[in-house]
């Protein structure tokens, strides 16, 4: 079978996956599961000119099951984004319904901060996941009406009455006359 041709970006970010693999990947989280670490190189010839550069680091467990995702990283817009354990754990509860991710936290901490200093010293701008993720599909929640919003409402339903008011009492007026 030939060779598929690769694009310059796409070679790029294969590059980048495997250096990612030397560097981090062959390093396997040890825990409850052992998982293996891997920044998904691209699929294709081609990640459209990087604009579909992301690619994503994935745990895998080597026992077969469920694949964590940890973060991601984007060579071509020099970015990335990792997940601390508590993000992982609390995603991993909302998808299976309770259970515990097979995670060692501090196993888990010190591969974070190998991934953190390997994507700065490539040059990317590291950012760090805050707060629990929200379930899929989720819609982000109605803020609930603030008190000027309350008093705004009541001031216009004011005006609306004192001016129905006003004419209904000029049409009785004009009728009985």
């Amino acid at each position: 079978m030939p060779e598929e041709k690769r694009t310059q970006f796409a070679m790029a970010a294969l590059g980048f996956a495997d250096l990612f693999k030397v560097q981090i990947g062959s390093y396997k989280l040890p825990g409850p599961v052992p998982y293996t670490v891997e920044l998904a190189a691209p699929e294709g010839p081609s990640t459209g000119g990087g604009k579909q550069g992301v690619l994503h680091i994935k745990l895998t467990p080597e026992v077969g099951g469920p694949v964590t995702v940890a973060g991601w990283a984007n060579p071509f817009e020099r970015t990335a984004e990792l997940r601390p354990f508590d993000h992982l754990a609390q995603a991993h509860a909302m998808r299976f319904h309770g259970q515990q991710i097979p995670l060692d936290r501090p196993q888990y901490d010190a591969l974070f901060a190998r991934m953190h200093q390997f994507l700065a010293e490539q040059g990317l701008q590291v950012s760090v996941v805050a707060g629990p993720p929200r379930p899929s599909g989720a819609m982000p929640a109605q803020a609930a009406p603030s008190s000027s919003s309350i008093g705004l409402i009541i001031a216009i339903l004011a005006i609306v009455a004192v001016i129905l008011g006003i004419g209904v009492f000029l049409f009785l007026r004009s009728r009985g006359g």
